[in-house]
């Protein structure tokens, strides 16, 4: 079977404890608050807890600055961590971007505030991984059943698939 979850929460969750855990990690899931900060060029980042530094803020540039040797599916369930000032998800700058750089295999990220109900979306996305199936055939699939069950819906089609190339 697969390791229990490793969760940092409250106090623990600083950038530099967030990124040792996701070192060697083959999945990763953020939940806080993605915001864009017009002071960091429109860099898109995570809010998370402060370091003794007072560091709070996990961006693209320090997320690129890490290998992630397990290649993880990463997903980001935060509000509005995959937008970015452009709305191009592959900007150099932007969170999904870094994920990649840096090895992850794919990053599912919303280009928009997702409601309380996107936990369970992203959750039925990553059980048909699990079972073996590509992610962009996961996202689509997870998205159809959301649309045919539910026509507010709709803001599933703003949760979007960046995946490695290689």
């Amino acid at each position: 079977g697969s390791a229990p979850p490793n969760v940092l929460s409250g106090s623990d969750a600083t950038p530099s404890r967030v990124l040792a855990r996701m070192a060697d990690a083959t999945e990763i899931e953020i939940h806080a608050h993605g915001i864009t900060d017009p002071t960091l060029s429109g860099a898109s980042l995570v809010v998370l807890s402060p370091e003794v530094n007072g560091r709070y803020a996990l961006t693209a540039d320090v997320v690129r600055e890490h290998r992630l040797t397990g290649a993880p599916t990463v997903f980001l369930a935060a509000c509005s961590a995959g937008r970015t000032t452009a709305l191009q998800s592959t900007e150099p700058f932007s969170l999904p971007a870094a994920f990649i750089d840096s090895g992850a295999r794919a990053v599912l990220a919303s280009t928009v505030d997702i409601p309380d109900a996107a936990g369970r979306f992203f959750d039925g996305v990553r059980r048909r991984i699990h079972s073996g199936v590509p992610a962009a055939i996961a996202l689509r699939d997870e998205r159809q059943a959301w649309l045919s069950r539910d026509a507010r819906a709709g803001w599933t089609r703003s949760v979007l698939l960046v995946e490695n190339a290689e």
